[in-house]
């Protein structure tokens, strides 16, 4: 959970418009504070929180990451 805020921070942190970008936070069967860390209103860019709980055969880092791709692009003003 940690981990998590110190990479928002860090994006918070840049010199780019925060309004300029959104994260997408996928927490892949976590049992920590990492989605209530993602999900704090104190953020100056959106925050979306994914929480989701992948069966044992897809519990990895590659699915995580598509569905962030997904979700992000549910989300692109584009």
């Amino acid at each position: 959970a940690a981990l998590i805020g110190r990479c928002l921070s860090s994006l918070a942190a840049q010199t780019v418009d925060p309004a300029s970008f959104a994260v997408v936070v996928v927490a892949n069967n976590c049992t920590d504070d990492t989605a209530a860390i993602a999900q704090a209103s104190h953020w100056p860019m959106p925050v979306t929180v994914d929480e989701h709980s992948f069966d044992s055969d897809n519990a990895h880092a590659g699915s995580a990451r598509r569905l962030a791709v997904e979700t992000a692009s549910r989300h692109s003003p584009i």
